[in-house]
């Protein structure tokens, strides 16, 4: 859609939308919006690096923006069936926030290793129900997630033979990690910085 010289235009933006916008003469910008992909924001970047370039489509300035999604935010009890449910809805958040694969499937596997210790704990907390509750959001250029649950925390042993390296694994998949254990609970909050 084209707007003359000095016009504005105000729009509400789902979460999760992709915006293009292109300036330049109106011919040369319309060939480039034809030749692009309906594809997840991550290959229509590509897409438009290896194509627009002054011999393709000369005069043609192009800006990809990605309106983050809302936060993502699941309270479930903390059984292990659950955890396909919380690896699922993640998985489609952060398709929606953009997130490349890589960092998508380090964000997964630490969330996982983190809601995989909250079911643990609703095993051996006998007749308590533990709740399992997670949350993500964009924060700057990176992203927050927190994995908390109102189980009992039980210290690693001292040997803990093939276990008991959790804690050790997300932090090597995310930038920072913080466990934080009292009465009430555990919470692991993670941030995991996006790199362009």
């Amino acid at each position: 859609m084209g707007l003359p010289p000095g016009r504005a235009m105000t729009a509400d933006l789902p979460p999760g939308s992709t915006l293009l916008f292109c300036t330049g003469p109106a011919d040369r910008a319309a060939a480039l919006l034809a030749e692009l992909p309906s594809a997840h924001p991550e290959r229509l970047a590509d897409h438009l690096v290896s194509n627009l370039s002054s011999r393709h489509h000369p005069g043609v300035i192009a800006v990809l923006y990605r309106h983050p999604p809302l936060p993502l935010s699941l309270t479930l009890p903390a059984v292990a069936e659950n955890l396909a449910v919380v690896r699922d809805r993640l998985r489609s958040w952060l398709a929606l926030a953009g997130v490349d694969s890589e960092p998508a499937s380090d964000v997964l596997l630490a969330v996982g290793e983190a809601t995989s210790n909250a079911a643990e704990h609703s095993a051996t907390n006998g007749r308590r129900s533990v709740t399992l509750s997670v949350h993500a959001r964009v924060s700057g250029a990176g992203l927050r997630l927190t994995v908390s649950d109102n189980g009992r925390w039980r210290a690693p042993p001292a040997d803990p033979g093939h276990r008991g390296h959790g804690l050790r694994l997300i932090k090597a998949l995310v930038d920072s990690a913080e466990l934080t254990t009292n009465q009430h609970g555990t919470t692991v909050e993670m941030l995991k910085e996006l790199r362009t």
